[in-house]
């Protein structure tokens, strides 16, 4: 089963195969060649592939929006909160995602140091967490990095960095190695940057996801 499940126009495969072959060299895993095995009917695959995926990236482009299917992928992903739309094409979304922010791959010409490139790979980091052989994973030792991540566990460490998606999650990075430390489901898109502030000498992150503002207690150094 992949990490990642691509939903596009057949039409678009083209288009769309860079993209794949981009991702999988980043070391994630990809679905999204829909030949399928004989003997498997059509239907039973794609809900195997779709329902495994820990991503569901839509390419949205002037044929995707009109096909059924690419909308049910869509959805699918919404609901788990796992969807990461891009644009190819300067479209109109269907309704229903058109308040869900998606990346731009209108003008990408396969580079991967391209800046849209680059926002959705730090989207699919934000989800997945950094690729099979890519970042602080593939080291020996990780510092940083409990089976169990809370938001203390992430306060010990410097140099961190808060943000926040339209998957609805909040989550602390190490500034300086792009590794996930800590995520957290909010219920709803991510609407600003977080907040630090400090009452009494503690200190607190706040993140505004839907109509909810949620707010974080961090423990001092050494604590």
């Amino acid at each position: 089963m992949a990490d990642i499940f691509i939903s596009y126009a057949s039409d678009d495969r083209a288009r769309v195969k860079p993209l794949a072959e981009a991702l999988a060299r980043k070391g994630w895993s990809v679905w999204w060649d829909r030949t399928i095995p004989a003997g498997k009917a059509f239907a039973e695959v794609i809900d195997q592939e779709l329902s495994s995926a820990r991503a569901v990236i839509v390419v949205w482009t002037s044929i995707s929006i009109e096909r059924n299917w690419v909308l049910e992928e869509a959805e699918d992903g919404r609901e788990r909160g796992i969807l990461v739309p891009v644009l190819m094409d300067d479209v109109k979304l269907p309704r229903g995602f058109r308040r869900i922010h998606a990346g731009d791959l209108i003008q990408w010409d396969g580079q991967e140091s391209s800046p849209g490139f680059e926002k959705l790979i730090a989207d699919l980091t934000a989800i997945l967490g950094s690729p099979t052989g890519q970042g602080p994973e593939t080291k020996e030792t990780k510092p940083y990095a409990p089976k169990r991540a809370t938001p203390a566990d992430a306060a010990d460490a410097s140099d961190l960095l808060f943000s926040g998606g339209r998957e609805g999650y909040v989550f602390a990075l190490d500034a300086r190695s792009g590794e996930l430390l800590w995520k957290a489901s909010v219920g709803g898109q991510v609407n600003a940057g977080p907040m630090s502030y400090a009452i009494g000498g503690k200190q607190y992150v706040a993140i505004a996801a839907g109509s909810a503002l949620f707010s974080f207690a961090l423990p001092q150094q050494g604590q």
